[in-house]
């Protein structure tokens, strides 16, 4: 007798919004996660950083022409050479976050 009883079911309505629920608490972790992934990806400057270490190294050894303005894939280059000649300032601006890196080479003439 025990499997002939009725069992009681959800309403339409407890059903609709247990769904909505959980759509939101979805939205919500997509959101945040996307958040995540997006800043992780402005924040990733490793192409940049190279790029940096092989221009000093062109200034170093003498295989770059100043003044010198070129572009890469997301970053703006300016170098230029002081009046004395003495040094040599490297402005990098990076277009995803706005900052700009500036190092300035010494030379001993």
């Amino acid at each position: 007798m025990a499997l002939l009883k009725r069992l009681k079911g959800a309403s339409l309505m407890e059903t609709l919004t247990a769904s909505v629920i959980v759509v939101i608490v979805f939205m919500i972790a997509n959101l945040s996660f996307s958040n995540i992934f997006l800043s992780t990806i402005k924040s990733n400057s490793f192409e940049l950083e190279n790029r940096k270490q092989e221009l000093k190294y062109l200034i170093r050894n003498g295989k770059l022409e100043l003044p010198y303005f070129g572009e890469g894939a997301y970053w703006n280059e300016s170098i230029q050479q002081s009046a004395q000649g003495k040094y040599v300032i490297l402005e990098i601006i990076n277009d995803r976050n706005n900052k700009i890196w500036t190092d300035t080479l010494v030379f001993n003439n």
